[in-house]
């Protein structure tokens, strides 16, 4: 299992989760990623096509990884395929976390292992983002996967994965905190949970989408180490040359001059967004 935690503040939805993956002998792995982005792109089907639409949501995975990825993998390449006669627009998040249950039962059905989690995606009228729990159900003895929207009125969080209960109780036996992340970085350390473990990994939807953050820990070595999805971001390196942009989280201490191991970012136009490097000076 996991810990998944989403939370809400002013115009945003957070999602944070653990590394570790169990199995029946204890931890698999320690870096697997599971705050995932969901892209979509509707075509027009029309003899005078208007251009793809491109957007992107967020699922997050708690249970079995196998189910969950199944179901995550297809639904990524279904979302990738709509079309339209009509102008395209984006699918609604109801309708993504629809797809997401509809999936999940199947491979639930198929393979007895099931899985729990949340999607999250832009108001498609301009509001504030929100989201669905999807989870497993009984329902006249049989299984089925259900889905739940996410109070959208509450400034608050929700908790899934087998260290939910405990991550609560932590989180209030420690309050105030200072940020959800820092309860959430705080109780993976701890090992309360034995399948909690491993490393942070985050999720942000905005108005305009989802994405994952890169992850900033300061060292006692005044060195800064990024990961992205529990990968150490210089086990990931460049893509063909190709850098990773996103946005990234961490503690102020992380966001110095001079405490990134790459600091240049090179472009005329400036286009990268790699905030866990020190902040580049303009091209003389």
């Amino acid at each position: 299992m996991t810990l998944l935690v989403c939370h809400r503040e002013a115009g945003r939805l957070n999602l944070y989760a653990d590394t570790r993956i169990s199995g029946a002998e204890g931890a698999l792995s320690e870096t697997g990623p599971k705050i995932l982005t969901l892209p979509i792109r509707v075509s027009h089907g029309h003899p005078e096509p208007l251009p793809p639409v491109p957007g992107a949501y967020g699922f997050a995975l708690a249970g079995s990884t196998l189910a969950a990825m199944s179901a995550f993998a297809l639904a990524s390449n279904i979302l990738q395929s709509l079309v339209t006669p009509e102008p395209p627009r984006l699918p609604s998040v109801a309708g993504v976390a629809e797809l997401l249950r509809k999936l999940g039962e199947h491979y639930g059905r198929e393979t007895g292992l099931v899985f729990e989690g949340f999607v999250v995606g832009p108001d498609s009228e301009g509001g504030e983002p929100f989201g669905f729990s999807i989870g497993p159900a009984m329902n006249e003895n049989r299984f089925t996967m259900v889905t739940s929207e996410l109070d959208r009125d509450r400034r608050g969080l929700w908790a899934l994965g087998s260290g939910a209960a405990p991550y609560m109780e932590f989180a209030q036996a420690h309050r105030p905190w200072p940020a959800v992340l820092n309860s959430v970085r705080a109780f993976i350390a701890a090992n309360v949970d034995p399948k909690v473990g491993g490393h942070l990994q985050v999720g942000r939807c905005e108005a305009d989408g989802f994405s994952p953050h890169m992850m900033l820990e300061p060292g006692t070595d005044g060195l800064v180490t990024a990961s992205f999805l529990g990968v150490r971001d210089d086990e990931i390196g460049l893509v063909d040359g190709l850098d990773l942009g996103v946005d990234a989280m961490g503690p102020p201490s992380a966001f110095c001059d001079g405490a990134f191991s790459r600091q240049e970012v090179r472009g005329a136009e400036g286009t990268y967004r790699g905030f866990w490097r020190a902040p580049a000076e303009e091209p003389s």
